[in-house]
């Protein structure tokens, strides 16, 4: 893992909060500093730039304030990395206070306005899986959760 950190990171404390087959997530702390740290290998590097790319468009179209800015993105022949801002929010937990019906009308309004943005095929998504997300986001949007 520590070769896949740069210089100035190094004196962050990392702590895994992410794995699966794309990258490995990890928030970094220093301080009152927090951001996420992704690191991509292999065959899945474009990711980077791909989670960059869409992340710009949907700023770009969408006015939602809720979406992490890109601090920094590399690249080298091994793997390539992503930096964001770290968006704290409330843990869900079920109590008294905490009305789901109103955050689920809230994800399904914020989730159609994000699944409407035109993405193209500059990273070869596949427009069908694309076009059924939105659907399915739009119906539920249009049964009242809004």
């Amino acid at each position: 893992m520590k070769e896949y950190i740069l210089e100035k990171y190094k004196e962050f404390e990392f702590k895994e909060i992410q794995s699966g087959y794309r990258c490995k997530t990890y928030l970094i702390s220093k301080d009152d500093r927090k951001y996420i740290y992704q690191i991509y290998f292999g065959h899945t590097k474009y990711q980077a730039k791909k989670k960059e790319y869409i992340t710009k468009l949907i700023k770009e179209k969408t006015e939602i304030n809720e979406i992490p800015n890109i601090i920094e993105l590399g690249e080298n022949k091994e793997f390539s990395y992503l930096v964001s801002e770290l968006k704290s929010g409330k843990e869900l937990a079920y109590d008294d206070k905490f009305d789901y019906e109103v955050f689920y009308k809230d994800l399904a309004r914020i989730l159609a306005r994000i699944h409407s943005v035109e993405i193209g095929s500059k990273f070869r998504m596949d427009r069908n899986k694309w076009i059924g997300c939105k659907r399915i986001f739009l119906s539920i949007y249009r049964r009242g959760y809004r």
